[in-house]
């Protein structure tokens, strides 16, 4: 996927997410569950549950760095994660509402 789609899809699927920015100083605030273990780099991205509950065991599966787990640096491993999450969160819910097989774009 080329650049330029990378961030298309980005952008269909942020739609199904809430996002959060929390600065560096801003981030020092919300304490120790923005702050994991080996989560000392920015930026990050984490992943949580509707209810707020964060799924630290939501990682950057294609990262080549194990000390930073969270840590993406290209837009298809936010992609690839995302479509993990919400293929996850809709088998959870024991439902297939999702459309698609989360392949394409939304």
């Amino acid at each position: 996927m080329g650049r330029s789609a990378d961030r298309t899809t980005l952008s269909s699927l942020t739609a199904q997410f809430l996002a959060v920015l929390a600065l560096d100083d801003y981030a020092l605030e919300l304490g120790e569950a923005f702050s994991p273990p080996r989560g000392d780099y920015l930026p990050r991205v984490f992943f949580a549950d509707p209810d707020g509950t964060l799924r630290m065991d939501v990682i950057n599966q294609a990262g080549n760095d194990s000390s930073a787990p969270y840590y993406y640096a290209t837009a298809q491993e936010v992609v690839d994660t995302m479509r993990r999450f919400l293929r996850q969160h809709w088998e959870g819910l024991g439902t297939d509402a999702f459309p698609g097989d989360l392949a394409a774009d939304i």
